[in-house]
């Protein structure tokens, strides 16, 4: 499989500022990451209905238990999941997103596919990142 266009790391010369938090898009590719992106718009993509289900039952868990400990408010929790989409379309997911952080699992294929089709799909101006403990950035 030919790896994608963009190498990591990127040069100092390819950084540009993040927008306000008003108009940054986050796209999360995977359930695996639980993180609810500070107050930006979120999409969270994945392969069936099911898991984006069960990840954002988990996510809304995970932000309960952070009321029942005092670190964030009802109010807080409502706001963050209205801020969260589910899109199971990975064009649709990243159409409007200034950040997407593929979040697979560890398989290096499965990854240099998610990225070569990112690469097809998203403008030059949006950042890519990867969620991996196991593989290298730089495969």
């Amino acid at each position: 499989m030919k790896p994608p266009k963009r190498r990591w790391p990127w040069p100092a010369a390819h950084s540009r500022q993040i927008p306000n938090g008003e108009s940054l898009q986050v796209c999360f590719i995977g359930i695996t990451i639980r993180q609810y992106s500070a107050g930006f718009e979120t999409v969270l993509n994945d392969i069936s209905d099911d898991l984006l289900r069960k990840s954002q039952d988990q996510i809304r868990e995970d932000l309960n238990k952070a009321v029942e400990i005092g670190k964030m408010t009802f109010l807080a929790v409502e706001e963050t999941l209205a801020r969260l989409k589910l899109e199971r379309s990975l064009e649709t997911a990243v159409r409007n997103a200034d950040l997407v952080i593929e979040a697979v699992p560890e398989k290096i294929e499965l990854k240099l596919d998610i990225f070569s089709r990112l690469d097809q799909i998203c403008g030059p101006e949006v950042i890519f990142a990867s969620n991996t403990s196991a593989l290298s950035i730089t495969e």
